[in-house]
């Protein structure tokens, strides 16, 4: 998120549980280097996503041009967050799925799923063997091909 704070004039919208500590401090340290550009919705994607998406029809919240994604990785959340992002992103918005690698099969369902009824175009997939405590680690990146 940094690297679009520091080199363009955007705004961060930050869905997260903010249950473990280093949520709390990584969003407290955010909003104060970029202070007034960075807005957090604190609780479970499966409602916080769905109230903004009410706010972009209202006209009250932006489309996003980028959502990094990383909620529940079981059964049908993922294939539900990344639809949910959909909603909210303008055509060619950037689409990032994390943890999409085979330690995670719903996501990457999800993904394949999104591509094949043409609502991702798939850009990049990269799957990473990283050091313990790590472990396998996956992103899928492609943009939404229309507004869905």
């Amino acid at each position: 998120a940094t690297v679009w704070l520091d080199s363009l004039d955007t705004k961060l919208k930050s869905f997260d549980l903010f249950r473990l500590p280093y949520s709390n401090a990584s969003s407290s340290r955010l909003a104060t280097v970029y202070p007034g550009r960075i807005e957090f919705f604190k609780g479970p994607s499966q409602v916080t996503v769905p109230q903004y998406i009410s706010s972009v029809r209202g006209g009250t919240q932006p489309l996003c041009d980028v959502w990094f994604v990383d909620g529940d990785h079981n059964r049908a959340a993922p294939e539900v967050d990344l639809r949910n992002a959909l909603q909210a992103s303008a055509k060619g918005a950037v689409i990032i799925a994390d943890d999409c690698s085979a330690r995670f099969p719903a996501v990457q369902y999800a993904w394949r799923k999104l591509i094949k009824e043409g609502l991702i175009a798939d850009m990049f997939n990269r799957t990473l063997v990283t050091p313990p405590p790590g472990g396998l680690k996956g992103w899928c990146v492609g943009h939404n091909t229309e507004r869905a």
